[in-house]
């Protein structure tokens, strides 16, 4: 085969030999006007020679991109390379691709500048010219704000996947520190991964409590600003709260000079959350994020993600009325009129068709409505109104299953299972199957401690009290190990044991529980 290649490549120009064989060195595919920058030669002087070289079924012209090539076959390369006795990498084709790469860089200015105008596809593009460059300040910086912008887009996407193997690619580059604590921050950021291995992850890159034992953990020490700040950005995802003051004021001079868009509305979200007591300021905080992305494109999707938080803030102090830290500005709410708040946004919500928003705010919804008002049939209705959505739109699973977990978790649950017995057991069968086919059974999690929950009290629907008790008994057990007994985590699974064991007629054992449940609340809240 490669004498084939090598008898159509003699026909050729030694200059126009030169330059495929530099093509070649490029890789697969590459961009004719910057080799012929490389070369110094006039472009269509070497788009003639490129199409006589199609025409020989060496290259393919790609008509979607201008001036684009590729080789027809991965074969063509290597029989570039023999004919040119070049197996090995010389000092020169290493140059012929820096030079080749800086080129491409150049032309690529709007995307280094305005990355959040662009799709994660167009950045990787650059991105894999810049790492090529990483050796130079100047390409480094550049680099280094792509693979933020990228990261933020996996994990807003949920492609956790995704995000592990673009930390691959960056290590394949020699870099180390970076695709390390990215590797950390693909596992911190799913709410699917299980508790311990997140803690774990984070405790090899972040000392939470700054103790001997924590800082042995460590397996890298940030090296530069950049690395400080993806740590900082990791540990936000996994709890704002461990964020200190002067962490906090590190990422808020990142935000105000550098981030864009999508990143600049996450991580500013995610920091409202740490170092934030008084409720006014945390309404602040919102409108702040919101006033500093008037201009964008999606500011209709930024606000309405506010308006369903400043919800949650809201029926949080309703239903404790703890912390009462509002301000003339934003003044203590009303039950009346946050009930107005909310149907106006449902309302709003259903007509926008953000299924994925929609999910976030009934989840809050149904649980005033249920647990706040008590009107259990009113969020009955609201969740068979709403669920169908859902239902008839397969991409959003996730949320569907979510929802039907979170009804049977409500204060209404078990007039739902009574009313709607059919829809409860078909409900329950989708949350089954889909826990079964995604989780391993010691996985520990929110969404996995949500489901326990939901089947206890669906068992409890259906009197199936005996397997009531044994579930029960299970997510005990795992609390306890992934928690402690002094916690009010804890304390709420007595109570849920303590209830299966009454209603399975073992009341001296139930008491036991019941007693334990409240002395644990009361140890705890006398720390508080």
């Amino acid at each position: 085969m490669d004498r084939h290649y090598h008898s159509i490549i003699k026909l050729f120009e030694p200059k126009w030999q030169r330059l495929l064989e530099s093509a070649a060195i490029i890789g697969n595919k590459f961009d004719a006007e910057i080799l012929a920058k490389v070369w110094g030669y006039d472009l269509l002087d070497v788009l003639a020679f490129l199409e006589i070289a199609v025409r020989e079924e060496l290259l393919v012209d790609l008509n979607d991109e201008d001036n684009f090539y590729q080789f027809a076959d991965k074969r063509i390369i290597s029989a570039i390379r023999t004919y040119f006795n070049s197996s090995d990498e010389t000092d020169s084709d290493k140059q012929i691709v820096i030079e080749y790469n800086k080129r491409y860089i150049s032309l690529q200015t709007e995307i280094i500048e305005n990355p959040s105008l662009y799709s994660v596809e167009d950045l990787l593009k650059v991105v894999r010219r810049l790492a090529i460059l990483i050796g130079n300040e100047k390409y480094l910086k550049q680099l280094q704000n792509l693979i933020l912008e990228i990261a933020i887009r996996f994990i807003s996407a949920k492609d956790f996947n995704k995000l592990q193997a673009f930390s691959a690619f960056l290590e394949s580059k020699a870099m180390y520190n970076i695709p390390f604590i990215l590797n950390v921050l693909s596992i911190v950021s799913d709410d699917d991964a299980d508790r311990h291995v997140a803690e774990e992850n984070l405790q090899k890159i972040h000392s939470i409590n700054n103790t001997p034992e924590d800082i042995k953990l460590l397996e890298i020490i940030p090296e530069n600003e950049f690395e400080k700040e993806l740590i900082l950005i990791t540990c936000l995802y996994f709890n704002p709260e461990i964020i200190n003051q002067l962490e906090g004021l590190f990422m808020q001079k990142h935000i105000k000079e550098k981030y864009q868009e999508l990143v600049l509305f996450e991580i500013s979200l995610l920091l409202s959350e740490s170092n934030c007591e008084s409720r006014w300021e945390k309404m602040q905080k919102y409108d702040d994020v919101l006033n500093s992305l008037q201009s964008s494109a999606d500011y209709d999707v930024y606000h309405n993600i506010i308006q369903v938080k400043k919800l949650n803030e809201k029926r949080d102090f309703l239903n404790s009325k703890a912390n009462n830290t509002w301000s003339e500005k934003y003044p203590e709410p009303e039950l009346n009129d946050f009930k107005i708040e909310s149907e106006n946004l449902y309302a709003h919500l259903i007509e926008y068709n953000n299924l994925n928003l929609l999910s976030e705010f009934l989840i809050s919804y149904t649980t005033f409505l249920s647990n706040q008002l008590l009107k259990g049939e009113e969020a009955i209705a609201v969740y068979l109104k709403s669920i169908v959505l859902f239902e008839q739109n397969n991409s959003y699973l996730r949320e569907e299953v979510e929802l039907k977990m979170h009804i049977l978790t409500l204060s209404c649950s078990q007039s739902f299972i009574s009313s709607h017995h059919n829809k409860a057991e078909a409900d329950f069968n989708i949350i089954d199957s889909y826990f079964q086919k995604r989780f391993k059974k010691n996985t520990f999690n929110k969404l996995t401690r949500k489901f326990l929950n939901s089947k206890i009290q669906y068992l409890k629907g259906t009197e199936n009290f005996n397997e009531m008790k044994s579930v029960s008994k299970y997510s005990l057990e795992l609390v306890r190990v992934n928690f402690n007994e002094e916690n009010l985590i804890y304390a709420e699974a007595c109570g849920v044991y303590a209830d299966a064991l009454s209603l399975n007629g073992e009341n001296e054992e139930s008491l036991k529980w019941h007693d334990k449940k409240m002395s644990i609340n009361n140890n705890v809240l006398k720390v508080v």
